[in-house]
């Protein structure tokens, strides 16, 4: 009766290892999403041009609503740098490469750009695009005024986060923004 006895504790302490194994094991099979998205963001941000046109490409296959800013950030570094310019003239985002881009660069910000216009509306991509609206990069604010009109739906803060660059400084922004607003309101 006695070796009974103390063989309860063991017993005990056993099941109460394998539970905290199985839930590590949980935790890790229900956070391996995010752990990939935190890999590829590190990627995109401090890897070689082909690992970040490779982690853009990977993020939008993701559907990494997360990696917008990210991704965003690359493209207006690429604006920045001088490789990307706005068309002036158009109501709609038309982007021109320049003839001194960078080959690999181009299609790292191409890379950018696809995944964020191919994103499937899920919580936090209409947030993370009305933030960039603020961005520093004309080209980064016109590429969110473009991205935001091809939502299903948008919720007033959105609309009126897009009426404010009616007034923006950049004369094409203010030009995509009214088109993209004129064609949100016509659907």
């Amino acid at each position: 009766m006695q070796e009974r006895t103390r063989s309860r504790p063991k017993l005990l302490a056993t099941a109460i290892a394998l539970l905290g194994v199985a839930a590590i094991a949980a935790a890790s099979w229900a956070s391996r999403d995010w752990l990939h998205e935190e890999w590829w963001i590190h990627k995109l941000e401090t890897g070689d041009v082909d690992e970040r046109t490779r982690a853009a490409m990977r993020l939008g296959e993701l559907q990494s609503s997360r990696a917008v800013p990210h991704l965003l950030g690359v493209i207006g570094e690429f604006a920045e740098k001088g490789g990307l310019v706005l068309d002036r003239d158009e109501t709609t985002l038309s982007l021109g490469f320049l003839n001194g881009a960078d080959e690999s660069s181009a299609e790292l910000c191409i890379s950018c750009m696809t995944s964020v216009f191919e994103m499937e509306p899920a919580p936090g991509l209409e947030a993370s695009l009305v933030e960039a609206l603020h961005d520093g990069s004309a080209v980064v604010r016109a590429t969110v005024c473009s991205r935001l009109e091809r939502l299903p739906t948008l919720s007033e803060s959105a609309l009126l986060a897009l009426r404010e660059l009616l007034s923006d400084s950049d004369p094409a922004v203010r030009k995509i923004a009214a088109g993209a607003l004129e064609r949100i309101q016509s659907r």
